[in-house]
This record gives C-alpha cells, sequence and structure tokens, in this order.
C-alpha cells in the first residue's frame, strides 16, 4: 500500500516516518506500507490552498491514501474542522 501524508507543519516530514516505522513495529499498520514522497508532500501546506489541491490531484492517481494533517494551532479543533471538512 503507498500512501501520501501532506502536512501544514515544516517538521512533519521526521515525525511522521518515524510514525510510520513505530506504527508498523506495532503491527497497526500494514508491514507494506511505503509512505512515498510526492514534491515535498511532506513541506507545509497551508489549509484549503491552491498548492494542497495541486497536491491531492497529482497523488489521487499515484497512491492508495492521502492523509492530510491540519494543525489546529491553538484554535478550537472542532472549528478548524468546520472550516476544512465539507460538511454532508
Amino acid at each position: 500500500m503507498d500512501a501520501v501524508f501532506l502536512a501544514e507543519d515544516t517538521y512533519a516530514r521526521d515525525f511522521l516516518k518515524k510514525l510510520v516505522v513505530r506504527l508498523k513495529e506495532a503491527g497497526l499498520a500494514p508491514a507494506n506500507m511505503n509512505v512515498r514522497d510526492l514534491y515535498s508532500s511532506y513541506g507545509k501546506v497551508k489549509k484549503c490552498s491552491p498548492k494542497l489541491g495541486r497536491l491531492v490531484r497529482v497523488a489521487v492517481g499515484a497512491v492508495d491514501r492521502i492523509v492530510i494533517f491540519i494543525d489546529a494551532d491553538g484554535a478550537d479543533r472542532e472549528e478548524v474542522r468546520r472550516e476544512t471538512v465539507p460538511s454532508t
């Protein structure tokens, strides 16, 4: 399984790579999970930005999973969720 992680935090890359290793070791992530680099996919992207949209469009055909991490930066988590996740 191939995945791409997109985050708005500049330091997320190293953390996410280590997290995947630990999840695999604990049996909480598939052993065949491969986190792919996608043109600075770990780089800083702002939520709901054109850059994020472009990265997602490229990733859709290239990987099995796209995971987007958004830091609430101290704001109310529900408020951040409402701003970023379309209502269904």
